[in-house]
């Protein structure tokens, strides 16, 4: 049975990131198949920013069995395509006016 690493991070738009005007931040669950805990919190990052974000705090990680994915409808397709892909993001954004989240892949 094979497990994926989920880190949590809460960030915000960078000023040159067309998300800007929108949206006030987001809690990113980044799916990846880093076997340690220190490379998927580097992975996450990295990413987050390379997408024109700030890393504003890790709010969560925690690893992620194929199991615990098939119960959770939500989980099962980002920890599917962390397997092909190594790293998957998806962004749950909320607006300046505090408005529900919403999800960005």
């Amino acid at each position: 049975m094979e497990s994926i690493r989920v880190v949590q991070i809460a960030a915000r738009p960078g000023l040159d990131s067309p998300d800007v005007e929108e949206v006030a931040g987001a809690f990113v669950n980044v799916y990846t198949t880093a076997t340690s805990q220190e490379k998927a919190l580097e992975i996450a990052s990295a990413e987050i920013v390379q997408a024109g974000w700030i890393v504003l705090s890790v709010e969560d990680e925690h690893l992620l069995t194929h199991a615990e994915a098939q119960a959770s409808p939500e989980a099962l397709p980002y920890y599917e395509q962390a397997l092909l892909d190594g790293v998957v993001l998806v962004f749950h954004s909320y607006s300046h006016g505090g408005e529900e989240p919403d999800v960005v892949h």
